[in-house]
């Protein structure tokens, strides 16, 4: 699919670091003022927004890509990990 490309081969391969089926899109606006990163597992969609209040650019480069997945992936890895350990029965 489109999304899973996006993983592949596209703007997101870091996710690949996650080790699961995912899929998702980057997005980033005009001058670098808003960056973000919408992912799914099987298990659990999330989105992460990076930005300020004021429309001031968040630095050059600062895509969602670059800023948005790191926080979207270490989210996730500790999410899939509390699933994990449920499903073992370990607190």
């Amino acid at each position: 699919s489109l999304l899973q490309s996006v993983i592949k081969n596209g703007t997101a391969t870091k996710v690949k670091a996650l080790k699961r089926p995912v899929a998702g899109k980057t997005g980033t606006t005009n001058n670098y003022v808003d960056a973000w990163f919408m992912g799914y597992t099987p298990e659990l969609v999330t989105g992460v927004w990076v930005g300020k209040d004021k429309d001031d650019p968040l630095g050059r480069n600062e895509t969602g890509s670059r800023a948005a997945i790191p926080i979207w992936l270490q989210f996730m890895q500790g999410a899939h990990l509390i699933q994990y350990l449920k499903i073992l029965d370990i607190d």
